[in-house]
């Protein structure tokens, strides 16, 4: 009966929990293989597991005769305004939408006074405060308001136009497109710079943490020692069991502030190594972004020379 109960007992917890269970899905990978019956298994905010579940799950979904896919992506969303409203996104969520991409020509930043009033003047059903002027801002806001999809934005090239030109019907001269550039520039750093931030938070105990492992190891070490010295100098060097323990106790601090010290030291140097390479990949970009402008805005003095021209006559 013990043997039982034991054996009982060790199913029950070699059974995997997870928080959601869909079984018997027709299930689309996003790989463009065909589709494969099984279960999928959610843990967290993590899908966990794809094929057969043998585990059980606290919310169980039967899922037979549908078919279950990775979030689709909106690449043309204008749910700008009515996540504001409702950040359930219900009416994209229920066709299966998990991220919406803003900033196809406008987006909702940067402004100034004059749009953000414009904004305002323009409000329908939706009323909210326009309390955001980068684009940066505006999808902080968002996130802080409370939204079930993520999200992404362009910076829209109308936006930037209005920016700098309001509604004037001309091609912008070489001063204007240059204050263009230096708004695109801007909120491609901020959120480089927001990326590097967000790295960055782990690096201080990282580094802490590999710079006080040998630290620590070596006040472990010098502690066994006078332990051991302590010993000697009461019995003698002959206590060959009594000197052990302290050479043990040293030895094994210095293990243990390695142990502590390595990885973190690996992983420092790795995150910082990723930040490096993510603040050259800005530049890389914003440089590329910029060459690609310069060659638009000799055009463009092509085109208002040619404005020009048809204007005088």
């Amino acid at each position: 009966m013990r043997k039982l109960l034991l054996a009982c007992l060790t199913l029950t917890a070699c059974t995997t929990t997870y928080d959601t269970v869909i079984r018997n899905a027709t299930i689309y990978d996003g790989s463009g293989k065909p589709p494969v019956r099984g279960d999928v298994a959610i843990k967290g905010d993590r899908i966990n597991t794809i094929g057969i579940v043998s585990g059980h799950g606290t919310n169980e979904i039967d899922a037979h005769g549908m078919a279950v896919a990775p979030g689709f992506i909106n690449m043309l969303s204008w749910a700008t305004e009515s996540l504001i409203a409702d950040g359930r996104a219900m009416a994209d969520v229920k066709q299966g939408v998990t991220l919406e991409i803003f900033g196809e020509g406008w987006s909702m930043g940067p402004l100034n006074d004059a749009m953000k009033e414009e904004i305002r003047k323009r409000q329908g059903d939706v009323k909210f405060d326009v309390n955001w002027t980068t684009l940066r801002e505006y999808l902080d806001s968002l996130v802080a308001r409370g939204i079930s999809v993520n999200v992404a934005s362009f910076v829209g090239a109308t936006t930037v136009r209005i920016h700098v030109l309001g509604e004037a019907d001309r091609p912008p001269n070489a001063e204007e497109l240059e204050k263009m550039r230096a708004l695109v520039r801007q909120a491609m750093e901020d959120t480089g710079r927001r990326e590097v931030k967000r790295l960055e938070r782990y690096m201080v105990v990282l580094e802490t943490a590999a710079a006080a492992g040998p630290l620590l190891g070596l006040l472990g070490t010098v502690i066994g020692m006078i332990q051991v010295f302590s010993v000697i100098s009461v019995s003698g060097a002959g206590q060959a069991g009594m000197l052990s323990g302290g050479i043990a106790q040293a030895l094994i601090a210095t293990v243990s502030g390695l142990i502590l010290a390595v990885p973190a030291l690996i992983i420092f140097n790795f995150l910082d190594a990723r930040i490096e390479g993510m603040v050259t990949r800005i530049d890389e970009y914003s440089h590329l972004l910029l060459k690609r402008l310069s060659a638009m805005r000799e055009g463009s003095d092509m085109e208002l020379a040619e404005y020009e021209m048809r204007k005088q006559h």
